[in-house]
């Protein structure tokens, strides 16, 4: 059995930003977003705005069943087995070591796009809700190792939280979902290797999982009108096969809430080199986030850019591209 001093010192590696920076924005302007990743565009028209998210653990679906709920999977080469499950959950583990230990503070810009969709996926009127931003991801030291925070702030660099029209606060974390492969939480999840699948002309590994709520500690928070909901996931990760970075994820909650209703979180992975740091990292790039709403769904759109070293409230620019990389 686990020591009360362990369960603790894991806690705080992996607490979510949720409890120390709200999820916030602020202002409306006429901003607008163009998804550039077509994988994350798939995802819009198939995820999310069904109602109720159906009672299942991926993990445990027959393939017909995986791609009816997952059609973003439908040239998917199936694993016969699953003999190489382990070494990948070791190779993809290690890089989320690496990247808890050896991140600095890291920003970059972001803009936000809220929008209602019919029943039928479209947009429905203008955005509930649009901004730009500065997107923090602190690393902090924990103990005997580090965590990860993120959160918002205004050009000012001060946090913010105004009110959203939709109830829902902004989605964050996203930087996080990557961790969910971490050692320590592969202990409280099931994990399942569904096989291959060529994306972006890269034959990625593809691996699902399901938390173990009453062992996970890397559970969320969604807000809803100013309250906190915990809650735990499962979901798919498209594995690089060269270096085993998490290229791209798509979340799921693992049971629907009546309070909170069914939400899908796609996520896009890039390589990120900033000035300063030696080793590069695997950041979000584009993320979506489908809710189920009455008629139809909310969707909130995220794009980050031009990431760089943060510190002490200043921010020292990217490389620009066709630099030298660091050796």
């Amino acid at each position: 059995m686990q020591s009360i001093s362990s369960i603790c010192r894991r806690t705080l590696w992996f607490c979510c930003s949720y409890f120390l920076v709200c999820s916030v924005a602020v202002g409306q302007d006429d901003r607008t977003y163009s998804p550039t990743d077509p994988n994350l565009i798939g995802v819009e028209k198939s995820a999310g705005h069904k109602g109720a998210a159906p009672n299942y653990v991926i993990v445990d679906l027959p393939e017909k069943q995986l791609l009816h709920y997952y059609p973003e999977l439908k040239s998917l080469v199936q694993a016969q087995s699953q003999q190489d499950l382990t070494d990948l959950l070791k190779r993809v583990g290690a890089n989320e070591i690496q990247l808890l230990n050896s991140v600095p503070g890291i920003c970059a810009d972001e803009d936000v796009v809220q929008e209602q969709l019919d029943k039928h996926g479209w947009v429905r009127g203008l955005p509930v809700f649009t901004g730009h931003y500065n997107y923090i991801v602190r690393s902090h030291s924990a103990g005997e190792g580090a965590r990860l925070t993120e959160g918002r702030s205004d050009k000012n660099w001060q946090a913010i939280d105004p009110h959203v029209a939709s109830g829902y606060s902004l989605v964050q974390d996203f930087a996080l979902l990557p961790l969910h492969f971490h050692p320590l939480n592969q202990d409280a999840a099931n994990f399942r290797y569904l096989g291959r699948q060529v994306l972006n002309n890269r034959d990625d590994y593809v691996v699902a999982f399901a938390q173990q709520p009453q062992k996970a500690e890397l559970l969320g928070t969604v807000r809803v009108n100013g309250v906190d909901v915990v809650v735990a996931y499962q979901g798919i990760a498209w594995i690089d096969p060269e270096n085993f970075q998490i290229a791209r994820m798509r979340i799921d909650l693992l049971k629907a809430r009546p309070d909170v209703g069914a939400e899908t979180t796609e996520t896009q992975f890039s390589e990120v080199r900033v000035p300063i740091v030696a080793k590069s990292f695997w950041l979000p790039s584009e993320a979506v986030v489908t809710r189920s709403a009455k008629d139809g769904a909310l969707r909130e759109k995220h794009q980050f850019s031009d990431y760089r070293v943060f510190v002490q409230q200043k921010a020292v620019p990217a490389a620009p591209p066709g630099a030298e990389k660091p050796k």
